[in-house]
């Protein structure tokens, strides 16, 4: 029977959850600088990490929803109409 995950709302939970901003830089091959300015100026991970967070917090029994990531396909929306015209 799989494990149900529970959810981690908030990019400081994701971290603290991993290990902290020095954790998480080294899991992703990124300096703990490059982690903190992530929460500083987004607060929200890079969409490129996604698949490698979500496996780290499924091995520790959470998820995060997908909008702590920086996917902009919604945002963009009517730009994409732009350009097909």
């Amino acid at each position: 029977m799989a494990r149900r995950l529970q959810p981690l709302w908030t990019f400081n939970a994701v971290l603290k959850v991993l290990g902290g901003p020095v954790a998480v830089g080294r899991m992703l091959g990124q300096s703990c600088a490059a982690v903190c300015n992530w929460r500083s100026y987004h607060g929200k991970f890079p969409c490129k990490y996604y698949w490698d967070l979500k496996a780290a917090l499924a091995d520790e029994g959470y998820f995060a929803p997908i909008s702590l990531f920086t996917f902009h396909a919604a945002d963009n929306k009517n730009d994409n109409i732009d350009q097909a015209a």
